[in-house]
Order: C-alpha cells, then sequence, then structure tokens
C-alpha cells in the first residue's frame, strides 16, 4: 500500500501521526499478513521504492514455483508451469521454420519448371523470414539450455541447400 498527498499535509509530523493511524487501525490486518506501506512522494525515485520490492517478489515467487515443480514434484522443465510457456514458444517457432521450409520447397518446383517464375526477391524474403524465426528459436533454447531435439533436426532433412543457393544464384543472375 502507498500513502500519498505528502505534498499537502500541514507537516510531516502531522502526516507520519495519519499514517501510523492508518496502519494500526485501518490496514492492521492487512499489515499482518504481509503488507507493507510505503510513502508516494510523487517522484520517480519514490515509485521505484514502492515497485521494486513487488517486482522481486514476483521474480521470487515464479523462481521458487520453478524450483517446487522441479525438485518437490520431481516434474522435468517441460512439465513444468514455465516450461509448458517455454516449449509452446518453442513449438511455434519450429512450426514456423517447417512452413517456411515447404515455402522453399514450392519455389523449388517453380524454379524447376519456370525459372523465371522466381525472383531474388522471393528467396531473400524467405531466408530472411528463415534467419529471424531461427534466431528467435536459438535465444529459447539458449535461455533454457534445451538441446536441440529430433523435432528440429527434422526440419533441416530433405532439404538440399546446396540446390537451394545455386537456385538463389540463378535467380540472381535473372533479376540482374
Amino acid at each position: 500500500m502507498a500513502t500519498t498527498m505528502w505534498d499537502q499535509v500541514a507537516s510531516e509530523e502531522n502526516g507520519t501521526r495519519i499514517e501510523e493511524r492508518l496502519k494500526c487501525l485501518e490496514w492492521k490486518s492487512l499489515i499482518q499478513h504481509g503488507s507493507s506501506v510505503k510513502r508516494f512522494m510523487k517522484t520517480r525515485e519514490s515509485a521505484f521504492e514502492i515497485l521494486i520490492p513487488i517486482f522481486d517478489a514476483v521474480n521470487e515467487s515464479n523462481a521458487l514455483l520453478l524450483q517446487k515443480e522441479m525438485n518437490d514434484l520431481g516434474l522435468q522443465l517441460k512439465e513444468t508451469t514455465a516450461g509448458r510457456g517455454v516449449y509452446r514458444q518453442v513449438d511455434q517457432q519450429v512450426s514456423r521454420l517447417q512452413e517456411i521450409v515447404g515455402k522453399f520447397r514450392t519455389k523449388f518446383k517453380q524454379a524447376t519448371l519456370d525459372p523465371a517464375t522466381v525472383t531474388n526477391s522471393d528467396l531473400q524474403q524467405l531466408v530472411t523470414e528463415y534467419q529471424q524465426v531461427s534466431e528467435d528459436l536459438k535465444k529459447n533454447l539458449q535461455g533454457v539450455k534445451i538441446p536441440i531435439g529430433e523435432r528440429i533436426q527434422k526440419i533441416f532433412r530433405g532439404v538440399d541447400w546446396g540446390r537451394l543457393f545455386r537456385l538463389v544464384r540463378v535467380a540472381s543472375h535473372l533479376s540482374s
């Protein structure tokens, strides 16, 4: 809880007296159950003094939940509340990479039938998108130290990277 209007009290002593009365009478039960009282002085520093303990408590609570789930309940990371969220995000990124690889395959087929239908900018857009999603996925995997598993490796199986780069070179020559 935060007290306000400190700039409107006649004296700090008067404000402190009002604050103590609130603590002893109105907020006593809340304080006994772990609430705290801070003064908001209409400054950025004052706001941070109020908010930082709240953020710290939330972070500690999340860390404790992860520890409890893994140590006390014997869950693996992917079974924890935090892990499920990370795995869901990784799954979405892997699916997106699979979709991009599918688009590459479609471009290969188009280029085989008619090389003029595949432009360098089409391929560059796919490469850029692929690199961004790959980088995001890499960050997620590094953040939780998840080894690259079978599913991620399956994305890259069957893709002829040499052919892809030859196609990019051909498309580059056609567009110039």
